[in-house]
């Protein structure tokens, strides 16, 4: 009874206390393990003062594809101004439309009220089905 769950809960602690033991031994040997932190979600994203993503030391990830504001502003316009020129000339919206859609697509029906269910017809379908199925049974 009282005594042995109290003795069950003494080799649980002892237990605890080894594995303890041996992860700090680990620990001390330079071995990582796997911790809280690595749960935390993802790594902070950091970044210097011209935008560009840093590690914790502040030396540059990625120097070769750097990607900055200004850079990804200056992308951006450069192709809303060719959508303009495309929306001018009006050809570049032809080339996207299918000739053989119809030009006004018929929406489903609008209804201008809610529509119930028949009272008690979900209720005829399912005695419908026991007796059909009692029947196939026989």
């Amino acid at each position: 009874g009282l005594a042995a769950s109290l003795q069950k809960a003494k080799d649980a602690l002892k237990i605890q206390k080894q594995i303890a033991d041996k992860l700090k031994g680990l620990k001390e040997k330079g071995m990582k393990l796997p911790g809280r932190a690595a749960e935390s979600g993802p790594k902070p994203l950091r970044l210097d003062d011209k935008g560009r993503e840093i590690d914790d030391n502040g030396n540059l990830i990625g120097q070769e594809e750097s990607k900055t504001a200004a850079d990804s502003a200056r992308k951006a316009s450069i192709g809303a101004k060719k959508h303009q020129e495309e929306g001018e000339g009006g050809a570049a919206e032809e080339a996207f439309l299918d000739p053989r859609m119809r030009a006004a697509p018929e929406a489903r029906r609008k209804r201008a009220t809610l529509e119930f269910v028949q009272e008690g017809r979900f209720q005829k379908l399912a005695q419908r089905e026991r007796m059909q199925f009692t029947f196939t049974e026989m």
